[in-house]
């Protein structure tokens, strides 16, 4: 609590907000009473101690690479719940970043209401991004995750990048749409896993792969390009999309992004007919491009966007998974300071 800013002051007020015994036995010189009072020297009385308050400041620093941290008062030494002012910073260019979109990449809990933290971001919050689907079973195209989530109230000090993950592409005809920002996995096309891969922190994601579904003289059969993946670069550069350039060219493939993925393409070189042109990945902050005419296939969504829709839109796969919120509000308030670069909704 905080000493009262007039009236009588006593010692035994001064002892209980040092976390002493309200009787014990206490001098004005002690160590302890003069940093309470201010004063670390000279003459000191009672009235030095008006509105003073015992605060427990306490820190703790993420200085490498580290995915999904909860900021608890389990997590720093000395805590005194209600007195502790807490700070946490991530240092410049590291990532703290998200492998889960159900799950933030920095989590804020379990501090008392007498608490006070403060984050200092020097270098990147990331949220996850949302993974396409395969071909065979397509599902609805995954939301991105939160970068931030939480449950207290925080002062925030941005000096750099905070973005949620970005929405998967639609995929409503074929499950080869581009993968969120954040590390989304770009669709798999007819081959598990053979969609592009997210980006590692500070790194694209991997493009796709030209695949097919039996001889290219047989009806029916597919040629097409997986989607790639999202990265895990900040601001950075959507992935293109694939193209319809010959039967059998790798092309077809989306490329991986720096954000978002972009789109693969597909087509039957006998049986006729194929996918639209699919639409590229979105760079920071932008929605996927949606895919073009039938079994067109949309781009992953760039930090904290939506993926683009396939066309046409309409069905439960077909419209892009949505952006990942850069802070997660749960009822609890954001002080921004120094709001830096914030991609994603604050709510």
């Amino acid at each position: 609590m905080t000493l009262p800013v007039d009236g009588p002051m006593q010692a035994s007020m001064i002892n209980v907000e040092l976390f002493y015994e309200p009787t014990a036995l206490i001098t004005l010189d002690d160590a302890p009473v003069r940093t309470l009072a201010e004063k670390p020297t000279g003459i000191i009385s009672l009235n030095d101690f008006y509105g003073k308050a015992n605060r427990v400041p306490i820190s703790n620093n993420i200085s490498a690479n580290t995915t999904s941290y909860t900021f608890s008062p389990s997590s720093v030494p000395t805590y005194i719940a209600g007195y502790t002012d807490a700070t946490f910073t991530i240092n410049s260019g590291v990532y703290l970043y998200s492998t889960n979109t159900t799950i933030a990449a920095l989590t804020i809990s379990d501090w008392d209401i007498g608490d006070t933290i403060t984050i200092i971001n020097n270098g990147y919050i990331m949220g996850k991004g949302g993974d396409s689907y395969t071909f065979a079973v397509a599902g609805t195209p995954q939301a991105g995750g939160p970068a931030i989530k939480l449950l207290n109230n925080i002062s925030l000090i941005n000096n750099s990048y905070i973005g949620g993950g970005g929405g998967a592409g639609g995929n409503q005809s074929a499950g080869i749409s581009g993968g969120g920002a954040g590390g989304g996995k770009g669709g798999d096309g007819v081959s598990l896993n053979s969609g592009g891969a997210g980006g590692l922190p500070g790194l694209a994601g991997s493009k796709g792969v030209a695949q097919q579904t039996g001889p290219a003289q047989q009806a029916n059969t597919r040629i097409l390009g997986t989607g790639g993946g999202g990265g895990r670069i900040m601001p950075g550069v959507g992935g293109i999309a694939g193209t319809g350039a010959g039967p059998t060219a790798a092309e077809r493939a989306g490329g991986g992004g720096g954000a978002g993925g972009g789109g693969g393409y597909w087509a039957l070189p006998v049986g006729g007919g194929g996918g639209g042109p699919p639409g590229a990945g979105g760079s920071a902050g932008s929605t996927g491009s949606t895919g073009t005419a039938t079994g067109g296939v949309g781009g992953g969504g760039g930090w904290g966007a939506a993926g683009g829709n396939s066309d046409p839109a309409g069905g439960s796969n077909s419209l892009g998974g949505i952006g990942g919120k850069a802070i997660n509000l749960n009822g609890y308030t954001a002080t921004l300071t120094t709001p830096g670069t914030i991609y994603g909704a604050i709510s």
